[in-house]
């Protein structure tokens, strides 16, 4: 018989080869469960089947109880013996039930190893029709006495084996199982009743038969006392031998079957307890369920008297038991029509079962309650029985009356709104569709529910709302776009909205489409006199900055007639103060927005101009222009254009004497205080020590004073390290961004 053991302790795997293998089976161990059926599978097809697997229920990655499973749902012709752990009987038990012979508990003792197989190679040799085949050894040291009770004993049919001393019989005992041992007391190196002693410490289900030569009479009668089944005398009759023998297996073979039989008592009265715990377990679980069950459980018997009831009955009813055992559930209820108990009457000795009838009950007590009334016919202890169950809809019955009232509420409601309403599922099928919409399909309820969205649509609309519809199933969230009829060219606000199970599953779309189309027209008016305004008030800015344009040429046409260095100087300022503004009106009207100004694009043209002017500077002197993305308003951008005019010229014509190289830098930057922050600075000799430069008697600097109060702002000076004026002021309707120009700080050294 071939064996396979499985099991994650290789020292379990080799010891349980080691016994079988003296059994003479072939054996072969994992200790891995991964790829075992595989294995089975191709030992069957090899036409080497595994007869008995050996299979630990706990091991790691597969369990050994789904492995068994999966044999006996194979029907593979495989007998499995199980190895637990202590403690998991249960488990072992179970395995029993799903088909296994036996199971070993760890640790296992040898002879209940044995006992398992045993018993497999007992049900094989029955379901096969063959007598278990019995091994004998035979101790000599006559040779030829061994070797004629060898043959005497294969003419039986048994597997003999022989030995000429005690010290090779006991070899052989100890590496191979042995059902019954002959052997001569007297023998060189180690006599017969020693050798056998030493055999039974090994192993001590076997049998045991002595050889005993003349005047040996009173020592093999000892023997017997202790443990020897029988002796023979020399010369020895080898009738009397195999009877011996045959009377020595038998009773071999009766204390195997009674131990067997034992262990199959055990582990059927272990399947048969752990079949009432079950049993018992259920038992109090349904008792359990039944008296928490919210609705009344009653049994009757054949004249409709209640024999019992649950806890939820006494509840409801507001009584005892006493008061209602014996009593007949119409007198209770009330059957004023006789229909209940007709109908129950009728259920007792047939299959029929009652369902979903409803009675109405009144009482002083609890006032008016329906029940919903569900029977069946029992058998229990033989005796035919009825189980009612009474279950109290009353709220149920309030609430469906409210939610029909609700719901000629809502319908009211949807059919009296001027929106299109309707309802449609993942094909775009119209569930619902209210009445002005059905106005503007032209249909009835009837011809439109049940039909789909496409056929009363175009291609084109029905592709745009089916991807719409996809993709509120997809998202689960409402979704809102502008939809213009095909047909009459009318504007709509579309809003498609999921209707959910409690689950959270999405059944259904709604979809209200709001007539916008007053709206889009009002909208298109609106847009087109903005857009005649937006060209009006581009057109004045341009002919601002063309007057401020001439305002410039003619200061600069009357500074040609002055000879005074000072007073040409002053004319020169002025034009520059009046390009600054000329320049915010260009970049106002060539923008795309009319009301704010692109600051940073603003500041390189202007700093261009005013470096252009003094062309001394422009080689010695480069403009460094630090500045973040903002747009100013026109009445904030003026007073900046011009401050930063004023310090930027006052820079050129004062920072850098004597031909002197230096930088000079503006930057803009938004504060935490929805400030903005202007900095203009140099690297030339410094604003002068003894000079207020708020307290000053030139033009520049009161204007710049002047304006900065006019942009409700601060101005500070710091004198390190050249010249830095820092400006704090409001935006006044400002936007602005937390990032550099272009991804990066704008540096002009061309200006």
């Amino acid at each position: 018989m071939k064996v396979l053991i499985v099991d994650d302790e290789i020292e379990i795997c080799k010891r349980l080869k080691s016994e079988l293998k003296k059994e003479g089976f072939r054996v072969e161990y994992t200790t891995s469960p991964v790829g075992v059926i595989e294995k089975i599978y191709n030992a069957k097809n090899e036409g080497e089947p595994y007869k008995l697997l050996l299979l630990d229920l706990l091991m790691p990655k597969v369990s050994g109880f789904e492995l068994l499973k999966e044999i006996r749902e194979a029907g593979l012709d495989l007998d499995v013996i199980i190895i637990t752990a202590y403690g998991n009987e249960d488990k072992a038990i179970e395995a029993i039930h799903h088909g296994a012979i036996d199971y070993l508990r760890k640790p296992f003792s040898l002879e209940d190893f044995h006992a398992a197989v045993f018993r497999v190679q007992q049900k094989r040799a029955e379901k096969e029709e063959k007598a278990l085949r019995h091994r004998i050894l035979v101790v000599d040291d006559e040779k030829d006495l061994c070797e004629r009770i060898k043959q005497e004993l294969d003419k039986e049919g048994y597997e003999a084996a022989v030995a000429y001393n005690g010290i090779e019989g006991l070899e052989y005992f100890k590496n191979n199982h042995v059902d019954a041992v002959i052997a001569d007391i007297r023998m060189p190196r180690m006599d017969g009743l020693e050798m056998l002693e030493k055999c039974r410490a090994i192993n001590h289900d076997f049998v045991s038969i002595i050889i005993t030569g003349f005047g040996n009479h009173e020592k093999a009668i000892k023997s017997l006392k202790l443990g020897v089944f029988d002796y023979l005398r020399k010369p020895i009759s080898l009738e009397e031998l195999i009877t011996v023998v045959n009377k020595g297996v038998d009773l071999l073979a009766l204390r195997k079957g009674l131990s067997a039989r034992r262990r199959e008592l055990e582990i059927e009265t272990a399947l048969k307890t752990q079949y009432a715990e079950k049993i018992e377990h259920e038992k109090r679980f349904t008792e359990n369920i039944v008296a928490t069950v919210p609705d009344s459980l009653l049994v009757l018997n054949p004249d409709l008297r209640i024999k019992s009831a649950n806890r939820s009955f006494y509840e409801t009813f507001q009584t005892e038991p006493e008061k209602m055992i014996g009593t007949r559930i119409t007198d209770i209820l009330g059957d004023k029509d006789g229909k209940l108990g007709t109908e129950l009457t009728r259920l007792f000795g047939t299959e029929d079962m009652l369902e979903n009838l409803e009675l109405c009950y009144q009482s002083e007590k609890l006032g008016e309650r329906i029940f919903n009334i569900t029977a069946r016919g029992i058998i229990f202890a033989e005796e035919a029985q009825q189980l009612v169950v009474l279950q109290d809809i009353t709220k149920r019955k309030q609430a469906e009356e409210a939610l029909r009232d609700s719901e000629e509420k809502y319908r009211s409601l949807v059919e009296s709104t001027e929106d299109s309403i309707c309802l449609l599922d993942r094909n775009c099928m119209y569930l619902f569709i209210n009445e002005k919409h059905l106005s503007r399909l032209g249909l009835t309820a009837d011809k439109a529910i049940g039909r789909k969205y496409s056929e009363f649509h175009s291609e084109d609309d029905t592709k745009e709302f089916t991807e719409k519809i996809k993709e509120v199933f997809e998202t689960g969230k409402s979704l809102y776009y502008e939809h213009r009829s095909q047909k009459d060219g009318g504007y709509f606000l579309r809003t498609l909205s999921p209707v959910k199970e409690p689950d959270g599953r999405i059944v259904s779309i709604t979809v209200v489409s709001k007539d916008i189309t007053k709206r889009k027209q009002a909208e298109e008016k609106i847009q087109a006199s903005l857009k005649e305004k937006e060209v009006l008030l581009k057109e004045i800015h341009h002919r601002v900055k063309n007057n401020l344009q001439v305002i410039a040429s003619l200061l600069n046409l009357q500074s040609q007639h002055i000879n005074d260095k000072e007073s040409r100087a002053m004319f020169q300022e002025s034009q520059d103060r009046v390009r600054s503004m000329a320049l915010i009106h260009e970049k106002l009207y060539t923008s795309g927005d009319l009301s704010h100004i692109d600051i940073a694009s603003y500041i390189h043209s202007l700093t261009h101009q005013l470096i252009t002017t003094y062309s001394t500077a422009s080689s010695r002197v480069s403009m460094n222009i630090a500045i973040t993305d903002i747009f100013l308003t026109i009445t904030t951008a003026i007073p900046c254009g011009l401050i930063i005019n004023e310090l930027v010229t006052n820079a050129l014509k004062h920072a850098f004497p004597q031909e002197r190289d230096g930088t000079i830098t503006i930057s803009m930057t938004p504060s935490n205080t929805d400030s903005l922050i202007l900095t203009v600075s140099d690297t030339g000799i410094g604003f002068p020590e003894g000079i207020d430069f708020r307290n000053t008697t030139t033009l520049g600097m009161q204007l710049v004073t002047s304006l900065v109060e006019q942009l409700e702002g601060t101005i500070t000076l710091a004198r390190s390290k050249g010249t830095t004026f820092t400006i704090t002021f409001r935006g006044g309707g400002s936007q602005y961004k937390r990032r550099d120009v272009e991804n990066g700080t704008s540096t002009d050294t061309d200006c």
